[in-house]
């Protein structure tokens, strides 16, 4: 397959950004930048990329998200390592940091607590943007706390962010020390997510909400509703 063959194939499918993908798939594949991709336009695939290139597209047109064939997502202007334990992360969720940085002093000590942290994206951009602050992040998966602490590591904040495996806020009460179990100190955004239509009393599954499903099945338990199984959106 190449590349022109690869856009064809996703734009049929309806992927909304067929070269885009397609171009950034073949980057991925020749362990290149996109813009090389230019450069070598009339250089043929060897076989086994040709090949790599096509099962790649191939899992593109049947829904796989772009960032889960790669391995990473930009957010908030850095790298994220994502992979199917974790949910990729969405550009809506850059206003939660926002947000979090408005009320956030950038010169003084604060206490964070990312919750259902996934890959870390959110309490990491926040420890960035603000050195002085200490994030707690918390996971039920502890799959998903490993992709988390590697982008931490990978992202230079280490040292600033407690990874803490269980449900919610109820692994900090055990957690000790730094005032963990002190949770009126923490910074508490109330933003509801792009899955959960309180009004309408379910958890929607689609959207391109592709990623572990016990993030689902969860998030349903706790708006009180089952989680509505439905095919899931190809873009």
């Amino acid at each position: 397959m190449n590349l022109q063959d690869a856009v064809l194939a996703l734009r049929q499918a309806g992927i909304p950004s067929p070269r885009l993908d397609a171009e950034l798939l073949l980057a991925h594949v020749l362990r290149q930048h996109r813009a090389e991709l230019y450069a070598r336009a009339d250089i043929p695939l060897s076989d086994g990329c040709s090949k790599h290139f096509a099962m790649l597209a191939r899992r593109r047109v049947a829904g796989e998200p772009l960032a889960y064939l790669v391995g990473y997502k930009e957010f908030y202007g850095h790298r994220f390592v994502v992979n199917p334990h974790v949910l990729v992360p969405r550009p809506e969720t850059e206003l939660l940091v926002e947000q979090a940085l408005r009320v956030l002093p950038q010169d003084a000590p604060g206490t964070v607590i990312d919750v259902c942290a996934g890959s870390g994206c959110v309490g990491i951009s926040i420890a960035l943007a603000r050195p002085l602050a200490r994030v707690w992040a918390t996971d039920l998966s502890e799959e998903a706390l490993k992709v988390a602490r590697r982008n931490a590591a990978n992202l230079g904040v280490s040292a600033r962010i407690e990874f803490v495996q269980g449900d919610l806020l109820e692994p900090l009460t055990h957690a000790g020390g730094s005032g963990a179990d002190s949770r009126e100190n923490f910074l508490h955004l109330d933003v509801p997510t792009p899955f959960v239509v309180p009004a309408k009393g379910c958890f929607q599954v689609g959207a391109g909400t592709w990623g572990p499903r016990k993030v689902f099945a969860r998030s349903a338990k706790l708006c009180g509703a089952k989680a509505k199984a439905g095919p899931a959106d190809p873009r």
